[in-house]
This record gives structure tokens, C-alpha cells and sequence, in this order.
């Protein structure tokens, strides 16, 4: 059973709680988390909950701090006595709270980072793993596995951890236990049978990155039989779920740029699919965007981020293809919703302006989630916030019902449907036919081809 710490140190804990007024009449402070003393003027982050407010240590980004307006003598010796109270590694043991906090904010970058915390934050992994915490477990292991900012790898931790009886059945887990031995990591007797074993069990079990750690076997012959149809395929069947999580929800956010490096070298390459070099570029740009995700880059994708420069500074000039602003004209409309045919993706029309002589039309469309627009013909692709002004030619009709829709799909007769939600008017909010001429830059996409339904 713990011990309570005793008098006076539990009233001195006090006075790290709703204490902005002390720490503001304080000249030093002190943190009895990481024993840190420091000037009141360098505390800037705060923490508030239905405590009040209460400072942040600058050093460690813990709610441990004291100010000496509460009257406490503040030294070393004593934040020493107090850290060995309150967040000992016995204490930390029974009451892994303030473990889960440290780790939690050293996580999400409220930490400083330096070599002492980093040992701090693999200490209290451990001891949230050692009380059955498998979030910790795959946590400690991804740190030995690939090392941290301040601590060398350790492959023979990272498998302990990995093969950890809690972690045999997470997918993760079994992906980087499947990466490991794919690298030769887990000593002779392991290699690529037992990664595809786990790559397999992961991929039942739902991942998505083992369903790109499988294509590469097949598209490489490891293990199994060398098979570019079907590692295509496997890339083909999971990548509509891959594009409208990242759109939609931001999710997948770091296998959107695997898998769209992948398809984009089965079209320059002709893995597995007929050669076909705009599709290719179209997704050397998607993975362009992903990699360049915030916070998503890392040293390990830099080969990839140089390769998918190079490949499209080679297929641009290929194809004579230069950089430039995107035209939102009928190719790059088709070529940035083909993805999203059919899902819903509430929006409005606005300007609508129409000339039937011509066969032209521009309008303004807002769209409730942001696009991601891709203009292969100038090399652009990327998010558009706000309203988009597109101009349409060569038409065979166009008629616009309502200035509201839910969805666009796209038709056998070579035209856009923008339609309203199920149970609205059986009238469409829009309906844009094109003449059945060869587009300029002619796209295929892995979604539904040009005069496919979904």
C-alpha cells in the first residue's frame, strides 16, 4: 500500500495547484518534477481544470511548480525530497498518473526534449508496460526499434516488447515485428516467413500499412512467388479507403504518401498495370502532399521525398510539363473528384453564369470539406479552402435546379451529376454534359474510369 508522504511536503505539493497569483508575486521558482529552479518570468504555458489554473515548468512541462511567494525556501535538497515523494519510480509504480501525464505531453512536443527527459519518458514507459499498459509497450518498442533523439537503437528491447504476449494480437506491433525480421534483426532463424506470417495476421486484423508490406513481397518475390498483378491489386482494393480518410478526416496520414509512391511506380513502370505516365505523376504529386504532411516527415522517408522529386522532374519534362498555378477547368475538376465519385461531400453553387451559345459555364463552389484539387497539367495539387471559381467549355448541356447538392458522380453520357440528399427533389442540383472529345491531359484513375458508374 503507498505510503502518504509526510508533513510538510504534502501542504507544500499544494502549492503547485491553481497558483497563477503566487507564481506571478514569485521571483524564482522551483519544480520538484524534474528539480529544475528557474525565473517566475520564464513560466508562459499554464494548465487549467477545475482546480484553477496552475503553471507549467519551462524545463519539463509538468504541473510541479512552486513559487517562492508561498513562503517555501526553495533548493535543490528539497525539490530532490519532494520528487522522490511524489513522482519516485516506487511511487510511480502504484500510482502511474503522473507517468501517463509526462509521457502524454513529451509525446505531443509540450515537453522539452533533450537527453534527460528522453530518459525520463523511457523510464516511465517502462513502468506504464511493466503495469500491462500496451499502448506504453508499443511506444518503448518503436523507440528501440528505430532509436530516439538522444537514445541508440536497441533491437534486442524492441523485440522483447514486440513479442510481448498483449502485443501479438495489435496489428502495429505485428507490422514492426514483421519489419524486423524482414531486416535480418531477430537473428538467423527469423527472416522472411515469419514476416510475411505477421504481415498477414496484421492484415487480418485490419491494418493498412500491412497491406502495403505485403505488396512488396509480391512485387519482389520475398518469400512468396513474384506476383505484380496481385501486389497491385492489394495496393488497388485498400486505396479509395486510403484517399477519403486523408481527405475527409485526416486520418492515414502516413500511409497516403506509401501508398500513392507505390501506384505511382506500377504506371511509370508498368507493375503490374498497363504503363500510363500522367497517372503516374498525378500520384507522385499525392505523395508529394502527404509526405509534406505537418509533423509527418522524417529522416527515414527522406530516400522516398528525393525519389518522387526526381521521378516527377523526369516525367514533367517526359511529357513537357512545367510547374505552374492550377486552371480549375473540366480536367481538373474530373481529375480532383473522380477519387470521391459519388461520396457525400456537402456544398454550394454561387455566380452561376451560363451561355448556351458558347457551350461555357463558370460558378463559385464551396464544398463543407475541403478538396483536395489536382491540376496534372501544371504540376499543382493540394487542399483549397473556401470557394473555387471553375470555368467549363465545351458542353452539350448544362442546367442548374438548385444552388445546394450533396454529392457529384460522374456518368456513362460523359457528364456530372451534382445531386441532393436522399429524399430532396428528384431533380438534380446540377447537371454538367460534356462533348465526348479527348481531354487534354487524358487521366485513369484507380476509382472509376471515365463513362464507368461506381
Amino acid at each position: 500500500m503507498r505510503t502518504r508522504p509526510a508533513e510538510p511536503y504534502e501542504t507544500y505539493r499544494k502549492h503547485a495547484v491553481d497558483n497563477e497569483i503566487e507564481i506571478v508575486q514569485s521571483k524564482m521558482c522551483g519544480c520538484f518534477f524534474c528539480r529544475s529552479i528557474f525565473s517566475a518570468r520564464e513560466v508562459n504555458d499554464w494548465y487549467s481544470d477545475e482546480r484553477g489554473m496552475s503553471a507549467l515548468c519551462p524545463e519539463c512541462g509538468m504541473d510541479a511548480v512552486i513559487g517562492d511567494a508561498s513562503g517555501i525556501a526553495i533548493d535543490k535538497p528539497l525539490l530532490k525530497q519532494m520528487n522522490l515523494l511524489f513522482y519516485g519510480e516506487e511511487t510511480m509504480s502504484q500510482d502511474p498518473t503522473a507517468a501517463r501525464v509526462f509521457c502524454g505531453r513529451y509525446i505531443d512536443g509540450h515537453i522539452t526534449h533533450k537527453p534527460h527527459n528522453e530518459e525520463l519518458f523511457l523510464k516511465y514507459l517502462t513502468i506504464l508496460a511493466d503495469s500491462g499498459d500496451y499502448q506504453s509497450m508499443l511506444a518503448a518498442a518503436e523507440i528501440y526499434e528505430q532509436g530516439g533523439e538522444f537514445v541508440h537503437r536497441d533491437a534486442e528491447k524492441a523485440l522483447a516488447y514486440y513479442k510481448n504476449p498483449l502485443l501479438m494480437a495489435n496489428h502495429e506491433a505485428l507490422c514492426h515485428l514483421g519489419a524486423m525480421y524482414m531486416r535480418g534483426e531477430a537473428g538467423a532463424e527469423f527472416g522472411k516467413k515469419e514476416a510475411f506470417e505477421c504481415f498477414s495476421k496484421a492484415a487480418a486484423l485490419g491494418s493498412m500499412r500491412a497491406v502495403y508490406l505485403m505488396a512488396d513481397m509480391y512485387f519482389n518475390g520475398d518469400y512468396v512467388a513474384k506476383d505484380e498483378k496481385f501486389a497491385f491489386a492489394l495496393l488497388e482494393q485498400s486505396y479509395d479507403e486510403i484517399y477519403h480518410g486523408y481527405v475527409y478526416d485526416h486520418d492515414y496520414v502516413d500511409l497516403f504518401p506509401e501508398f500513392n509512391y507505390r501506384i505511382a511506380k506500377c504506371f511509370q513502370y508498368g507493375f503490374g498495370i498497363e504503363v500510363d505516365e500522367m497517372i503516374a505523376i498525378r500520384h507522385y504529386l499525392l505523395a508529394l502532399l502527404g509526405l509534406q504532411y505537418p509533423g509527418l516527415f522524417d529522416l527515414a522517408r527522406t530516400p522516398m521525398l528525393k525519389d518522387v522529386n526526381a521521378e516527377i522532374k523526369a516525367l514533367a519534362k517526359k511529357n513537357k510539363l512545367q510547374r505552374g498555378e492550377p486552371v480549375f477547368d473540366s480536367d481538373t475538376f474530373y481529375d480532383s473528384f473522380i477519387e470521391l465519385n459519388g461520396e457525400s461531400n456537402p456544398g454550394t453553387i454561387a455566380n452561376w453564369n451560363y451561355n448556351p451559345k458558347s457551350q461555357e459555364v463558370s460558378f463559385d463552389m464551396s464544398l463543407e470539406v475541403p478538396p483536395i484539387i489536382t491540376d496534372i497539367g501544371n504540376l499543382w495539387v493540394g487542399f483549397v479552402n473556401g470557394p473555387i471559381h471553375w470555368n467549363f467549355g465545351q458542353l452539350n448541356g448544362c442546367v442548374l435546379n438548385s444552388d445546394r447538392f450533396d454529392s457529384m458522380r460522374f456518368g456513362m453520357d460523359e457528364s456530372w451529376t451534382l445531386a441532393g440528399k436522399p429524399g430532396d427533389s428528384d431533380l438534380p442540383s446540377a447537371i454538367f454534359t460534356f462533348m465526348n472529345e479527348p481531354k487534354k491531359i487524358k487521366i485513369k484513375t484507380l476509382g472509376p474510369k471515365k463513362g464507368e458508374d461506381k
